[in-house]
């Protein structure tokens, strides 16, 4: 039996079974998932925003053999797995974008004069008063059904999301999407990573299900928030694409009220060092 750890969120649980689906496509073992409660799903305190906060518990339960692998929004995990342990295997990458959830579906540009939207993210706060001056940004944590609720509950206009998070849930609600060229994504969004001891058996198994595209796509935007010192505390995205036989990364990083973009292109082959190569570019 293959057990496969993942946070206990209806999302998170979403995500393992599409992992699960890829793993038994090739394997004749059974895949179990195993719900596994994060500090950061204990805590109640909305400044919690160590991304640790929700990885450090899936890979302690690897380390002991309650799982052999965990399932993780590539989004929300840091830069540097535990040791011994390692990303191997990236098997989905969908939209990147952020999407504008409001009651009338209006977008950004469309939205009332003076709107109050509500995000836990710096990096989208700096993007909608970059683009949106005259709303107001109120903040908004919680899984994605909370924030949804709790946007109505508040009386805010609308609330920015993961398009992914909610195209996996599947929710019924009215949204325009954020274009990624100007609405910047954070680095891994839409990715879904899976970690486990290098080299395992497990390992090998699950390179098997990766996704060329999403390792490509999740390398360079590591390399991007690594040569940044970034986490979620820092005001910057980066967004990937490619066109023919070219890698083009479009990045941003926020002082204050000011916005620096930046973008550049390669080989797909060298699409880490371009990542780092965008990153010095804003920070030099």
């Amino acid at each position: 039996m293959i057990k496969l750890g993942t946070r206990p969120s209806r999302l998170a649980m979403i995500q393992a079974e599409m992992v699960s689906d890829r793993i038994a496509a090739k394997t004749s073992e059974e895949v179990k998932i195993v719900p596994v409660t994060t500090e950061g799903d204990l805590s109640g305190k909305q400044e919690l925003n160590l991304k640790s906060a929700f990885t450090r518990r899936l890979e302690e339960a690897i380390e002991n053999g309650a799982i052999d692998a965990a399932v993780h929004s590539l989004k929300d995990f840091p830069l540097q797995p535990m040791e011994g342990l390692s990303l191997v295997s990236f098997p989905v990458s969908q939209d990147p974008s952020d999407y504008l959830v409001t009651d009338s579906g209006a977008g950004l540009f469309d939205i009332k004069p003076g709107a109050i939207i509500g995000t836990g993210s710096v990096r989208r706060k700096s993007l909608i008063e970059f683009y949106r001056p005259d709303a107001s940004v109120r903040p908004l944590r919680g899984n994605v059904d909370t924030r949804i609720r709790k946007y109505g509950e508040l009386g805010l206009d609308g609330v920015v999301l993961s398009g992914a998070g909610l195209m996996r849930l599947g929710l019924e609600v009215k949204y325009q999407r954020l274009d990624p060229e100007f609405f910047i994504p954070a680095a891994g969004q839409g990715i879904i990573a899976v970690e486990a001891r290098e080299g395992s058996g497990i390992a090998v198994l699950l390179k098997t299900i990766n996704d060329s595209w999403a390792e490509t796509r999740a390398r360079a935007e590591r390399a991007f928030l690594k040569a940044i010192g970034g986490d979620c505390n820092i005001p910057a995205g980066i967004y990937a694409r490619t066109h023919r036989d070219r890698f083009f990364l479009k990045g941003f990083i926020a002082s204050g009220k000011s916005i620096k973009f930046s973008s550049v292109s390669c080989r797909p082959a060298d699409a880490e060092d371009a990542g780092t190569e965008l990153a010095g570019e804003l920070v030099g």
